[in-house]
């Protein structure tokens, strides 16, 4: 426990000087006697839950020695630093997760030919793709799905369903109409498509690739484990090869589970804390990665060297560090990545079942004496328990929230570092009044819960570092002087759809949303730890934004202000010119009455210093800044009410490596968005809202040659034009949401050579990676 923590829980009470700390001697001695006996007890209980089911830690295989990294605390590789995630590091990253064998996409055009050619019978179609063994059919289905021809915006009138089964005899009842397609090895080779992949992570002898491959066949997880190993470390000497051939071929019987351990093996000591921490989330849980990371750092999971703390501040250089480690465990293959913003971040990840039951071996994370799904709420090894056993009439919160009621008769509680109530319904007054007298709290979640206000004992939690109040109806705080002098993290609002929002596209309004958040606390500047304040609304008072100017820790800012008022934008634009050394994400929204012209750009402020390293920007309601073209480390704009006209445009693509453009509703005048040769040459991801823009034209050969990714919504519109998108030579995925006439983009699509993955929908829907209220970093 931390010396500041210390102080605080030992000087809580008793008075000052020499009398008051004979007074808490005795109390210390009897929480120290108590706890050892806590200790014990637990220790015995876990001793016996392992003796009961036979669980053991698995032991590492000591004939051969496959750490090919370091066990000690130093960290890992980057998973990008091999090509410093240059376009070469990409492409091997991309062996890992995208792509397919060219005979997996043969097979899927079969299928879609074989579909069209018993179209004219006109009754329910079952497609049975049929196989023994691990050949890739629920691959061959899922690419079925999404196949141009086949999609939800395709030509078909009936139903057609696509099961995987490995019975590929005849069918009794024809109820259906049923087509088989039978799967063999020599359709789609599984050990080929491996193998392939294999030799283009290694950089070494090749032939020393066949035995490990032949001993991980048939079995999935442990193949792509073994292209993760290669990832990491394409230069393992052909020893280590041996060696890890051999090892397989000893435990046949346990292959998976033997891969596993072996690069389970290769981690860093702290990189497997790290890991095992994972094992109080359920099976399945879908897991996001800031709150992963803050949970991390809340419970000291991650240090760094003390020489690395001379670089800059320790708290930033430990955020740097955790972000590292997560990114370690996708690369390895631990954590499997669920969603990926619009930039490629990984944004949430599950884990493998195998990999859970691996690391759920090691019971020294779980309290045993609380429900599983209540396990990851909660601090580890808590010493918490229940007053009395959970009911099956229970309620899904009616556990968390006994809990709390129960907490002041519990010295337990008082440890406590992490509290994450996330989702729950039915907390009181009262609930949240128990969880301020946790005064060694850290992390706190009331995310998506029904709390409307805080108590105003919120300022007794000192050591408070992340309050999350998102999705939540809290919109201020009830002191007016709220003081957390250690907290880094506030993350505040919830969006709600304003669908009669007038506009001046009928196609638009859709799109329209707003966002409702905390108003900002007075005394904002003394938080000088903060890092992140997103989202807070500053509309009431322009004196409320000098505040923000004081916040030189500030890497993140997301604020509303009134338009309304004279000067408040120039005060905002100060206040961020004084923050240009540490801001990285700023987003803005002025409430501009709908009547009142956009504010833009020769009325805005010229700063002497911009933030330059900014690296996303988020701007509602006012044009581009002018300085918007010395950013050059801007990853990510997001525009939305700007109103940009096609001069803007250029200068967006000027920008050096821009990757992620999104235009929402009423961001741009013209309804042709045209991509000229030379500019974007580093976009990746493009995603348009809103009717007002009917054509996309990429010019010529140069134009956004990176781009991978278009997503295009909105309601309805006559006729979409996407032209040009054969010069597009790394394209991946079109998706196009909305009603429209959509034949010619579908045939540019199917002709193109890269078979892009093409998804229509008729409903228009927002995409919100990477910048919902929920997201990325805040």
């Amino acid at each position: 426990m931390k010396l500041a923590s210390v102080e605080l829980y030992v000087g809580g009470s008793g008075g000052g000087g020499i009398l008051g700390y004979l007074r808490r001697i005795p109390r210390l001695v009897r929480t120290i006697v108590t706890r050892i006996r806590e200790l014990k007890v637990r220790a015995r209980d876990v001793g016996d839950r392992r003796l009961r089911y036979g669980v053991t830690v698995p032991p590492a295989p000591a004939d051969y020695h496959l750490q090919t990294g370091t066990t000690d605390d130093r960290p890992a590789a980057h998973p990008l630093e091999s090509a410093a995630g240059g376009p070469e590091d990409l492409e091997r990253l991309e062996l890992l997760y995208g792509g397919e064998p060219p005979v997996l996409a043969d097979t899927v055009d079969k299928c879609a030919e074989m579909l069209l050619e018993k179209e004219k019978l006109r009754r329910p179609k079952i497609i049975r793709i049929a196989g023994r063994g691990i050949i890739g059919k629920t691959s061959i289905a899922r690419r079925f799905y999404q196949h141009p021809s086949v999609n939800l915006g395709g030509p078909y009138e009936h139903t057609q369903i696509i099961v995987t089964t490995r019975y590929d005899g005849p069918i009794k009842e024809e109820v259906f109409q049923t087509e088989t397609f039978r799967v063999s090895k020599v359709d789609f080779t599984l050990p080929w498509f491996f193998q392939q992949r294999a030799l283009a992570l290694y950089r070494f002898e090749p032939t020393t690739l066949l035995p490990v491959l032949e001993e991980c066949y048939p079995h999935v997880f442990a193949l792509h484990m073994f292209l993760h190993l290669l990832y990491v470390n394409p230069y393992r000497s052909t020893t280590q090869m041996g060696n890890l051939s051999k090892a397989l071929a000893e435990h046949k019987n346990n292959t998976s589970r033997t891969m596993l351990m072996l690069c389970y093996n290769e981690l860093p000591i702290k990189y497997k804390t790290c890991l095992q921490y994972l094992s109080i989330f359920p099976q399945g849980h879908i897991i996001r990665r800031t709150r992963l990371i803050r949970r991390w750092l809340a419970q000291g999971l991650v240090t760094v060297r003390s020489g690395d703390q001379s670089k800059a501040s320790s708290s930033l250089v430990l955020d740097d560090h955790a972000e590292h480690v997560f990114d370690a465990l996708v690369t390895r293959g631990f954590l499997r990545p669920e969603k990926t913003s619009d930039t490629g971040k990984v944004k949430t990840c599950t884990m493998h079942h195998k990999v859970h039951d691996f690391i759920a071996t090691d019971v020294s994370f779980m309290d045993a004496c609380l429900p599983p799904d209540l396990v990851y709420r909660l601090s580890i090894n808590s010493g918490i328990a229940l007053e009395k056993a959970p009911s099956p009439s229970d309620g899904p919160f009616d556990i968390i929230l006994s809990l709390l009621d129960s907490l002041p008769r519990s010295d337990q509680w008082q440890l406590v570092k992490v509290l994450d109530l996330e989702g729950c319904r039915g907390l009181t007054k009262k609930h949240l009044k128990n969880v301020c007298k946790m005064l060694l709290l850290k992390y706190l979640s009331l995310r998506d819960t029904d709390a409307t206000q805080l108590p105003k004992q919120i300022n007794k939690l000192h050591c408070l570092e992340t309050l999350d109040i998102r999705q939540t109806e809290i919109r201020a705080f009830t002191t007016n002087s709220v003081f957390l002098p250690m907290l880094k993290h506030l993350l505040a609002g919830i969006k709600v759809s304003n669908n009669n929002t007038p506009t001046s596209s009928k196609n638009s309004h859709v799109f329209h949303e707003t966002l409702v958040t905390v108003k900002l606390p007075n005394s904002t500047r003394k938080m000088n730890s903060l890092e992140i304040l997103s989202h807070v609304d500053a509309s009431n008072s322009i004196d409320e934004l000098v505040d923000i100017g004081q916040l030189l820790q500030l890497r993140k800012l997301g604020v509303i202000i009134d338009g309304k008022k004279a000067g408040s934008l120039a005060t905002l634009f100060q206040q961020i010119e004084k923050l240009h050394r540490c801001l990285r994400s700023l987003s803005i929204r002025v409430n501009q009455p709908t009547s009142e012209p956009v504010i833009k750009a020769e009325q805005m402020a010229v700063l002497a210093s911009p933030p330059k390293l900014l690296q996303s920007l988020k701007i509602r309601g006012i044009g581009l800044p002018i300085w918007i073209n010395e950013l050059d480390q801007l990853t990510e704009i997001t525009l939305s009410e700007t109103y940009l006209g096609e001069d803007a445009i250029r200068i967006l693509g000027k920008l050096r490596i821009l990757s992620c453009l999104r235009l929402r509703c009423e961001s741009y005048t013209g309804t042709k968005l045209t991509f000229n040769t030379e500019e974007f040459q580093h976009l990746k991801s493009l995603i348009i809202e809103g009717g007002d823009i009917t054509n996309i034209n990429f010019v010529n050969i140069g134009a956004a040659p990176k781009l991978r990714t278009i997503i295009w919504s909105f309601t309805s519109i006559d006729t979409i034009s996407l032209s040009g998108i054969d010069h597009l030579c790394k394209l991946k995925k079109v998706e196009i949401n909305g009603q429209s006439n959509i034949v010619a983009v579908r045939k540019a699509i199917e002709a193109h050579p890269n078979r892009p993955v093409f998804l229509h929908s008729l409903s228009c829907q927002r995409q919100e990676a990477g910048t919902e209220i929920a997201d990325s970093a805040s």
